[in-house]
């Protein structure tokens, strides 16, 4: 008989740590009192003592930071952009000095070659560019033998040397036909080169006069309010001279001769004063004094040829 399944394993003794855990903490939340004794007023808050933020609404350092060495390093990370992008504004503008210099080296330059500026040198550079390399293409599609080598010797010469006279013995090697195809197609290009160039310079020059006049409003916008005729002599002046008007220099030729005409109007002013005084202190000669109007003889007067018997007659009237 089997004994092993009728027999109950024997139980290990039992764990009541639990059960006595729970029981003594109901023993403990029963014997507490209802209400917590108050903490004296005007002590600070543990968490406070240990340097732990008390609450949510903590005061941050400078706004964002909570600790001294959080805000320490902020500021370090910040002093650090602000020199880098010092660093960065210095490159910009030695660039930027660099390109002007080399600017004005260029327009210098092509000036005296007899350009107008270095746009214009340039695009005659590149319609020559333009025109090689229609005659090279044409090299290898039109020619042949010796007329190819000669061709080919020329060109290569005109590449090398950018003497003109090359190019233009090179042409000779070429068929009529094919030298005028050539001309027309540069012509072509050439002339959209210059009115790419034109309408550049026009919104160059627009955006020069808007600049200027914008700044010369911008610093004397009383003074152009004023005065409709000031505001005229800036427009036909602008009109004339473009972005070359020196408008600092216009108004103070304008204020000069706005003081030298109020000057003159009050040196009129004054003299017609005088004038009026010296006449208000003559004696009218139809007015004798009693009220009535007194005749002149004029044909008495005719008779007189003496001048002394004339002044005479005068002051008696």
């Amino acid at each position: 008989m089997n004994t092993e399944e009728s027999t109950p394993l024997t139980a290990g003794p039992e764990d009541t740590s639990a059960d006595a855990a729970v029981i003594d903490t109901d023993t403990a939340a029963s014997a507490a009192p209802d209400d917590a004794a108050p903490e004296p007023e005007g002590q600070p808050d543990k968490a406070e003592e240990n340097g732990a933020p008390k609450s949510d609404s903590e005061k941050l350092l400078a706004g964002k930071y909570k600790t001294v060495d959080e805000l320490e390093k902020g500021y370090k990370e910040a002093e650090k952009l602000v020199r880098e992008a010092a660093e960065y504004r210095k490159k910009v503008e030695a660039y930027e000095a660099a390109e002007a210099k080399a600017r004005e080296m260029r327009e210098a330059e092509a000036r005296s070659y007899g350009y107008r500026d270095a746009e214009s040198q340039q695009i005659e550079n590149d319609v020559a560019a333009a025109e090689f390399n229609l005659y090279v293409q044409a090299l290898e599609t039109r020619l042949e033998g010796e007329d190819y080598t000669k061709a080919a010797q020329l060109l290569q010469a005109y590449r090398q040397t950018g003497r003109r006279d090359y190019l233009e013995a090179a042409k000779k090697c070429f068929a009529p036909e094919v030298i005028s195809q050539i001309a027309v197609t540069t012509a072509r290009y050439a002339g959209e080169r210059q009115n790419e160039y034109a309408q550049a310079k026009f919104v160059e020059q627009r955006q020069a006069v808007n600049s200027l006049v914008r700044e010369f409003c911008e610093k004397n916008t009383d003074w152009i309010d004023a005065n409709e005729e000031r505001q005229q002599l800036v427009g036909e002046t602008i009109k004339a001279l473009g972005a070359d008007a020196d408008l600092d220099a216009l108004k103070s030729f304008i204020e000069a001769i706005e003081r030298r005409a109020v000057e003159d109007f009050k040196k009129d002013m004054e003299k017609q004063k005088e004038t009026d005084a010296q006449l208000s202190r003559i004696p009218s000669p139809s007015n004798d004094g009693s009220g009535k109007r007194r005749e002149v003889d004029i044909e008495h007067w005719q008779d007189v040829d003496d001048p002394a018997k004339m002044r005479e007659l005068l002051r008696r009237v």
